[in-house]
């Protein structure tokens, strides 16, 4: 299933959201991977007018041109890839990001500490945007589901909520 990153913006670029039944019907597995490309071309350019500029007022020193160069490759190395969530009945859930660098990050959460799973709305500058999050026992914080993604409401993170909603929370009706 595939959608509009922002669906207002029109933009070029669409992340790629996928549902998976894993075997035995116990695990369910959400991912939103990111379609924008590591450089478009407006990075290309931008990344070359720096290095022409720092060229030129540098006065022909290109050590400081090859630095700038590897902190913007490294820059984008930290950009997120890809986002999933992974339910498992009477076990809990694990949330893992991707980084285009290949590195990732995991954190599970055991289901005795899930005290419940929300759809909430935060304001960013002038936009509403929906995001799920994760209530856990004895911390202040909740965990939020596809944070650097932030994916639409519909269908993506409605989706993710009804399922997670269905294996953790198998006795309530209100979804």
């Amino acid at each position: 299933m595939s959608f509009s990153r922002d669906e207002r913006s029109g933009s070029a670029f669409s992340d790629i959201f996928s549902s998976k039944v894993l075997p035995g019907g116990n695990a369910h597995e959400y991912t939103v991977v990111s379609n924008r490309p590591f450089m478009t071309m407006k990075d290309i350019m931008i990344l070359l007018l720096m290095i022409v500029g720092l060229f030129i007022w540098m006065n022909k020193t290109t050590h400081w041109a090859w630095m700038i160069v590897v902190g913007w490759i490294w820059i984008k190395l930290k950009n997120v890839k890809q986002e999933s969530l992974l339910i498992m009945r009477d076990i809990g859930i694990q949330v893992k990001t991707t980084y285009w660098s290949g590195r990732t990050e995991s954190k599970f959460i055991n289901r005795l500490k899930i005290q419940n799973v929300v759809i909430n709305e935060g304001i960013h500058l002038w936009q509403v945007k929906p995001y799920m999050a994760i209530l856990v026992k004895d911390q202040e914080k909740m965990l939020i589901v596809f944070e650097n993604l932030l994916p639409p409401l519909h269908p993506v993170l409605l989706t993710t909520y009804r399922g997670t909603r269905r294996l953790l929370f198998p006795s309530d009706d209100n979804d």
